[in-house]
């Protein structure tokens, strides 16, 4: 399993009934490493949604703005370990949805408190903590061990399995005959 560069990946607009945690977030994450590697203005790297997903190994995942929200589905597909920012999500095909079913959403991805988050923990012009006891939503993902760590990627392969849509392809069974 290749290291991932990026401790977390988030870009998301804010909207929906948690536009103002989405906003607290995307200006939170602006003033970590993650994001100094993955969103620059002027000389730095723009890096797309899937290719950040694909460098980090936590992917927030806050409350959508419609029952069809898919970012937590992206982030298992990219190996990335999703964080549930939502009391309302049900992972389907789970045993949060029915007990039949088997697998642990909390093999594979973390369910934290929207409402711990709330509270904006830099200030933003100089990007300095707040209060320097509560490092907010990247000194929580810090302070997760290695060992739960690769758990949860481990985990979250196996569900990636189970939440694609199509069988896993090499990049040649998709070049048409002209090569293209």
């Amino acid at each position: 399993d290749r290291p991932r560069p990026v401790a977390h990946f988030y870009r998301a607009g804010p909207h929906g009934e948690c536009a103002r945690f989405r906003r607290i977030l995307t200006a939170e994450l602006k003033c970590t490493p993650s994001s100094r590697l993955t969103n620059k203005i002027g000389n730095k790297l723009n890096v797309n949604h899937i290719s950040g997903m694909r460098v980090a190994t936590f992917c927030p995942c806050p409350g959508g703005d419609s029952p069809s929200a898919k970012r937590m589905f992206d982030s298992l597909l990219a190996g990335c370990i999703p964080v549930i920012l939502s009391k309302d999500f049900v992972w389907p095909y789970s045993i949060e949805h029915d007990l039949s079913m088997g697998h642990d959403p909390n093999d594979f991805s973390l369910r934290w408190n929207v409402a711990d988050y709330m509270e904006p923990r830099y200030h933003h012009s100089n990007c300095t903590l707040i209060d320097e006891a509560d490092g907010g939503f990247q000194a929580a993902l810090d302070a997760i061990p290695a060992e739960e760590v690769e758990r949860l990627r481990r985990g979250a392969r196996a569900a990636a399995e189970r939440y694609g849509f199509y069988e896993r392809l090499p990049p040649s069974s998709f070049a048409r005959d002209d090569g293209g």
